[in-house]
């Protein structure tokens, strides 16, 4: 049995290779675009974590503010507290000494 010989029409090969190159380009575009929109989702979630580092800089800031003994006296004193030896004086109707 002789072996036969097959050929290929150049046709052919231009013909796949032009296939080839419109598949792999529209890939390329369509992954393209997902990396983009992922991309920008990434920017919008590191701006987020930032925005959220800060809130918590900020509480912690006032975290140790409100266990200094300023702190404690501020807000002891917004709710009508007095330290000892001292006199209250409330101004107004029906005002009472404390």
């Amino acid at each position: 049995m002789a072996a036969q010989k097959y050929t290929v029409r150049p046709q052919l090969l231009v013909s796949l290779m032009v296939l080839f190159v419109i598949i792999f380009s529209a890939l390329y575009f369509v992954l393209d675009a997902e990396a983009k929109v992922k991309q920008a989702q990434l920017d919008l979630l590191q701006a987020e974590k930032e925005m959220y580092r800060e809130q918590l800089r900020e509480l912690q800031s006032d975290i140790i503010y409100a266990e200094s003994p300023q702190g404690v006296e501020q807000y002891a004193r917004a709710k009508g507290m007095v330290m000892p030896g001292e006199v209250q004086f409330v101004a107004g109707e029906g005002a009472s000494l404390q």
